[in-house]
């Protein structure tokens, strides 16, 4: 699902939660969907779990996503005025 730019001189948080956000304002992934887990997203682009927690978190800030304990992340199912 994602893909990392090392070159691109930004954070690699920051360009997994622009991802995401391109991704739901596309239509790509819709209200309700389940985001990647820490570990799919860990082993798959070998990143520190650290940085995609922190990006998980801002998604959460921004009122994109929502987590639900023991169960994932998910696309919030209202967005927020300024998401889209």
């Amino acid at each position: 699902m994602f893909r990392i730019d090392s070159a691109s001189g930004v954070p690699i948080y920051r360009q997994l939660v622009e991802q995401v956000r391109r991704d739901v304002m596309l239509g790509r992934l819709q209200a309700g969907e389940q985001l990647p887990t820490l570990r799919e997203v860990v082993t798959a682009l070998a990143v520190n779990p650290n940085t995609v927690v922190k990006a998980y978190s801002e998604l959460e800030h921004q009122g994109l996503v929502v987590r639900r304990q023991g169960m994932g992340t998910y696309v919030a199912p209202r967005l927020p005025e300024r998401a889209v």
